[in-house]
């Protein structure tokens, strides 16, 4: 079963999805995101409500983000959008306001954010060339092993900007259904 998506949703579905798509992206982003909260209570131990509520709905975002981009409907939406994508990437700050939000790992997250954010606009740049997956797997490859073995956050924290990293640098930068045949 497609659904179409309503146009202030697009940025974030694309056109359409199917009903099972969207359950999971809900279901993962808002899931794997109470679960980090129920599982790790120091991570938002003497934090005031709103700062929590706000960090929680970004880190949904990121991990929903992860798994709808994926989907053929938001690849083709951002493929036929290049500015958007440029865009999108840009203004991609939730690792670090995460960070500022849970008071926690902001070096670390910068450190991700520039990496993520630089692969990104490496891989897209590749958009239509043979070689943007391999890019885009080799720059996750490495920024994942830089992460764990850079600078020291909690489990938590480096779960978060794993996802995020797999969100911005391969779901989103890479063109995953149009990608060209030639190169």
């Amino acid at each position: 079963m497609t659904i179409r998506i309503p146009p202030f949703l697009r940025d974030v579905l694309g056109e359409s999805q199917t009903l099972g798509e969207i359950l999971t992206i809900v279901l993962l982003g808002v899931g794997l995101t109470t679960f980090l909260f129920v599982a790790f209570p120091e991570m938002t131990q003497d934090i005031p409500l709103w700062r929590r509520i706000l960090a929680f709905l970004l880190i949904v975002d990121i991990v929903a983000g992860c798994v709808a981009n994926f989907t053929r409907s938001t690849s083709n939406h951002y493929a036929a959008r290049h500015q958007e994508r440029l865009v999108f990437i840009a203004l991609h700050l939730h690792l670090v306001v995460v960070a500022g939000l849970l008071g926690i790992g902001f070096w670390h997250a910068l450190l991700v954010w520039g990496y993520t954010t630089g692969g990104a606009l490496v891989v897209n740049a590749l958009k239509g060339h043979r070689l943007q997956l391999f890019t885009a797997g080799s720059l996750l490859t490495a920024g994942m092993a830089l992460a764990v073995l850079g600078i020291a956050v909690p489990n938590y924290f480096l779960v978060i900007s794993l996802l995020f990293m797999l969100k911005v640098l391969f779901s989103f930068a890479v063109d995953h259904y149009h990608l060209a045949e030639a190169n």
